[in-house]
Formats: structure tokens, sequence, C-alpha cells
């Protein structure tokens, strides 16, 4: 038996084949140097995927986020029903209002009781005519020369169109006042003196509204 044919039934024959890892002398701090095919054969890892747990934190202010503009959005809508509110109710009540005021004003006048009269006019009205006493001996010595206020009427339109319009302040407001003696015809000795048209400024003070002039003057005061 030759040489060789011993040599094949060694145990390291069916390792022949195997490519062998040259050995690797380190020296210092070198990497070792590993074959090229043995590197190409690797596979990378996957990581494996990540696992997001919602934090309680992000809800909590989620939750108050939400809560927040939905307080702002009632906030919002409560605001504007009541500037439309306001917009809707606020002309009217002024015109419930300086009717009654005015119709009060006029009753007094008429009846010729001028102490309450007085309690109806502006504060700027009333310092023009001075006190309740010098305001009555006034309005006395005009009916004996003008004839008494027989009728004193509001005139419904110009009300109706300045109620809107005021600014919840201040108001024109016509009103129709017939003087006149007290001999059954509603007349004045003097003819000048019947039906007249008077523009009543009202201004709002203390939660009602006041007379504050009469144009033309020496009408109704």
């Amino acid at each position: 038996m030759g040489q060789n044919d011993h040599g094949n039934n060694s145990p390291d024959a069916d390792h022949t084949n195997i490519p062998q890892l040259p050995s690797q002398q380190l020296v210092g701090d070198s990497q070792p140097n590993y074959p090229s095919e043995l590197i190409g054969s690797l596979k990378p890892m996957k990581a494996p995927p990540l696992q997001l747990q919602p934090s309680k934190n992000s809800w909590k202010s989620w939750l108050i986020g939400c809560s927040i503009a939905a307080g702002v959005v009632i906030f919002l809508c409560t605001l504007m029903s009541f500037a439309l509110f306001r917009a809707v109710y606020d002309p009217v009540s002024r015109e419930v209002d300086a009717r009654t005021s005015i119709e009060n004003f006029c009753q007094e006048m008429q009846r010729q009781d001028y102490a309450l009269a007085y309690d109806h006019l502006s504060t700027a009205a009333k310092g023009r005519f001075g006190t309740v006493d010098q305001f009555v001996n006034q309005l006395a010595t005009q009916d004996r020369s003008q004839g008494i206020v027989t009728s004193c009427v509001i005139d419904l339109d110009t009300l109706r169109a300045a109620a809107p319009h005021s600014d919840g302040k201040r108001m024109d407001v016509y009103i129709g006042v017939l003087r006149g003696n007290n001999s059954g015809n509603n007349t004045s000795d003097d003819p000048n003196w019947s039906d007249k048209s008077v523009m009543l400024t009202l201004v709002f003070e203390n939660n009602a509204w006041k007379v504050d002039n009469a144009e033309p003057t020496l009408i109704l005061f």
C-alpha cells in the first residue's frame, strides 16, 4: 500500500475541502482580519419591533385640551347669544320704558300736578329750572297766559323709529301738545297755541328715561 493510499484513509481526509482560517496574530489593539467569504455569509439581525405603550400622561393632556376647547366654544356661544338677545330685546325695552315715562309726564302735566312732573325731569333740566317750587310757579304762569295742557299724546311712529337707533343713553321723541282754556273748546285765547308738535329729548338716568328738554320751548314748558 502506497503512502498516498494511507493518506486517503486518515481521519483528517474528510476535512481537506473545508477552508482553514488562517491563524491571526493580534498586535496591540488591532482587529482580526476575517475572510471576505465568511463576512458575506453573515446576515444582519433584525431588531424586534418596538411596542409603544400610550402614556397615561398623554391621555390626561388630551382630555384637558378637549375640555379647554369645549369651554372656549361654550363661552363664545354664550357671548353671541347674549349679544343677539340684547340686539332684539334692547330696542323693545327702550320703547316700552320711554313710552311709560312720557305718558306719566304728560298725564301729570294735564292734571297740573307739576311737583310729580318735576320728578320726571333729568338732572340737567332740574338745574335749569331750579327748585321744584320754581318749576311749579313757572308752569302756573304759563298756564295763565297760554292755557293749560289739555292734550299730550306721543307720536308712536317717532318712538318706534327712535328706540332701535338710540344708544341707550339719549332719545328724541315727538309728542302732540294742545293748550287751551277751560271753556270747553280746548283752544287758547291766542290762536297760535293750539295743537303743536314738540320734540322731547329723553336721557337715561337712574334706570329710567327722564325728560331733558322740549323744543320748541314755551309750548309744553
